[in-house]
């Protein structure tokens, strides 16, 4: 689950935009509403895209950031195979140097 907080939210629409579930939708003036959480895959890419921070994630699995920086390996791959998400690919190739340091 996640939060919108009104006073952050600037209205771009960029949450519902990225919400694969429609979870998260527009009236049409770019102000999210939220709808039945059942549905959410708890991917957080709202949280992710949204330039104001007025996204934020309120499920008991939520990723502390810090935390996640000291992860082991081992551990962030047994998170990755169990989290279910959904991805927006782009036909732009990831520069190599990218791909290295995720690998280190």
């Amino acid at each position: 689950m996640i939060r919108i907080d009104d006073s952050l939210c600037k209205e771009c629409g960029r949450c519902a935009k990225v919400c694969s579930e429609e979870v998260i939708t527009t009236n049409g003036n770019g102000r999210p509403t939220c709808g039945d959480f059942t549905d959410c895959l708890e991917c957080h890419h709202c949280v992710a895209v949204c330039p104001e921070g007025a996204v934020t994630p309120i499920a008991e699995r939520a990723i502390d950031v810090e935390l996640a920086s000291t992860v082991s390996a081992d551990s962030m791959e047994a998170f990755l195979h169990g989290k279910r998400s959904c991805r927006h690919y782009r036909s732009k190739p990831v520069e190599r140097e990218k791909l290295e340091r995720l690998i280190d």
